[in-house]
């Protein structure tokens, strides 16, 4: 039987040596010559040659052989010709990678007898994506996709996704720690080339192909990663720049992910006299998630920086509405140690920028006592008795509240003016002053209280009244005149 004569080329693939002059392992070009087929992404080569031996227990043994070798997966692949190697790829140094073999029987008249076979073998195998260099981190990038989305305010997100290989040297043949590598790097020139600034917030994929469970060290590494990851826009500063204090903000503080701050304010009026303004409410409520470089028992450190920065930006906002006071009344931190989040809620309150009092109302009583009584008699009838009049009492009960800024001083609620058929009873007056706020964020105010009590009388020399009288105070008004904000009181 005649065989096709060697080729000089030398084929070695999972340690099988195929050619090489060997007369029991020829290679041919009877089925075609070897073919090759290469591209960014993949090398293929396909190529033929037979097998001989001189007993059907060595052909036997030889053709288990060479099936073996041609089924393995993620070999080692060398093609050589005329003793210099042409290709040569080896899965653990990266240089090709998740080979795939498949050998065929087709089954040759010519070529296949009782102790000779013929294959035909085609190898796949994985080429690593470094043929386009390293600049801006692209060393192992095979795939990838930028997209730009917005929100409803234009802030943007930038979504990069794609396939990672493994790098022979110098990069890493391990995908992922390839990918780890440089894909800071590459991100970073594509968020320049879009302009802005911004935040790693999503990974939501990062997948490698598991071809390394032999490989000690390298199990979960793979040479194929299929990635995806999410940056976003930074449109407002994260907290004080950490690294020069009191001299400003910078966007980002690599610590904080995805920081929401939102501030409300309110004033209210549930009703007091016109000259006061009630104090303005502010709150603000924050979180962000930690990059877990930063450990938990760090977290007090960072509020005790967000704190200070998060009661100006309250204080900003508050400047509209209020004027140079301001006090915090309760700052709730909140730490999230299992997920890695700080959190808080902060209440506070400004002084309006108006007025001459935060809390004022006026409050009058009106007493009257008749003076008539009854003085029983004894007639028979036990519900008899005689009715006397005796002295008319009317009161009237002026009653002032405020609350003003300070310590008081030289804020009165000063004298009422008395009617001229009336007199002044009693007046009593009593003051305290409190702090509102926590630390340096601190209100002083001062609580005033004035009551006066007014008798109206007839004078005896006027003209007698018959009958009752209706209180001399309805109808009045009763101005204060004195050193402190002016009020009318009426009584209806």
């Amino acid at each position: 039987m005649g065989i096709a004569s060697p080729q000089a080329d030398k084929i070695t693939y999972a340690g099988f040596v195929v050619g090489d002059g060997q007369a029991d392992r020829v290679i041919h070009a009877k089925d075609g010559p070897m073919r090759i087929v290469r591209n960014w992404a993949a090398f293929s080569i396909e190529f033929s040659f037979c097998i001989r031996k001189t007993t059907t227990a060595l052909f036997l043994a030889e053709a288990a052989a060479v099936e073996a070798a041609f089924s393995k997966p993620r070999q080692a692949l060398k093609v050589e010709l005329n003793g210099s190697t042409q290709y040569d790829f080896s899965h653990i140094l990266g240089t090709g990678f998740d080979s795939v073999p498949e050998i065929i029987k087709n089954g040759d008249a010519k070529l296949d007898g009782p102790l000779t076979r013929n294959y035909r073998v085609r190898v796949d195998v994985g080429m690593p994506a470094n043929t386009i260099g390293s600049a801006n981190g692209s060393l192992g990038v095979r795939e990838s996709t930028v997209d730009v989305s917005y929100s409803e305010n234009g802030r943007r997100t930038i979504s990069i996704s794609g396939v990672w290989t493994g790098c022979p040297s110098p990069g890493n043949p391990n995908a992922r720690e390839q990918f780890e590598a440089v894909i800071d790097t590459y991100a970073t020139a594509v968020i320049t080339a879009i302009g802005g600034t911004y935040e790693l917030v999503g990974r939501p994929t990062e997948e490698a192909d598991d071809t390394e469970l032999t490989v000690a060290g390298n199990v979960g590494m793979g040479r194929v990663l299929r990635f995806a990851r999410e940056y976003e826009e930074i449109l407002f500063s994260q907290g004080p720049n950490p690294t020069l204090p009191g001299s400003g903000t910078k966007l980002d503080d690599t610590r904080i992910i995805r920081q929401t701050l939102v501030i409300a304010r309110a004033q209210t009026a549930p009703g007091d006299t016109p000259e006061a303004v009630r104090l303005v409410t502010c709150s603000a409520t924050y979180d962000a998630w930690i990059d877990k470089g930063t450990t938990s028992a760090s977290y007090n450190a960072l509020w005790d920086e967000l704190e200070p920065w998060i009661i100006t930006q309250m204080r900003n906002f508050l400047t509209p509405k209020a004027g140079a006071g301001f006090a915090l009344l309760s700052s709730t931190p909140r730490f999230d140690l299992d997920t890695g989040r700080i959190g808080g809620v902060l209440e506070a309150v400004g002084l309006g920028t108006s007025g001459t009092a935060i809390e004022s109302t006026v409050t009058t009583e009106n007493f009257r006592k008749t003076g008539k009584s009854l003085t029983p008699l004894w007639t028979g009838n036990p519900r008899a008795k005689y009715p006397w009049q005796g002295p008319e009492i009317n009161l009237t009960t002026v009653t002032q509240v405020a609350t003003v800024p300070g310590d008081g001083a030289g804020v009165g609620l000063g004298a009422l003016t008395v009617p001229a058929d009336a007199i002044l009873v009693s007046e009593r007056e009593t003051s305290g002053n409190r702090r509102i706020g926590l630390g340096d964020h601190t209100i002083d105010v001062t609580d005033l209280t004035k009551q006066a009590i007014i008798e109206f009388y007839d004078d005896p020399a006027a003209a007698a009244v018959a009958g009752g009288h209706a209180h001399p105070n309805r109808g009045r008004t009763i101005v204060d005149s004195g050193g402190g904000p002016t009020r009318t009181v009426v009584d209806d």
